[in-house]
């Protein structure tokens, strides 16, 4: 049962953490990623800035 809750509150985190990527991306940014040879066919187009 412990499993079962635990994989739960997995799923649901995975599900926010990638509601959030949806939701930051952008079709530019996507594009933006042809200049250097990355494949966006499964991006969701989030800039990471480092610093």
């Amino acid at each position: 049962m412990l499993y079962n809750v635990a994989m739960k509150l997995i799923d649901e985190q995975m599900q926010s953490a990638l509601a959030w990527l949806k939701k930051r991306g952008s079709k530019a940014a996507r594009n933006g990623m042809a200049r250097y040879a990355i494949p966006s066919d499964h991006a969701y187009g989030v800039s990471v800035k480092f610093s």
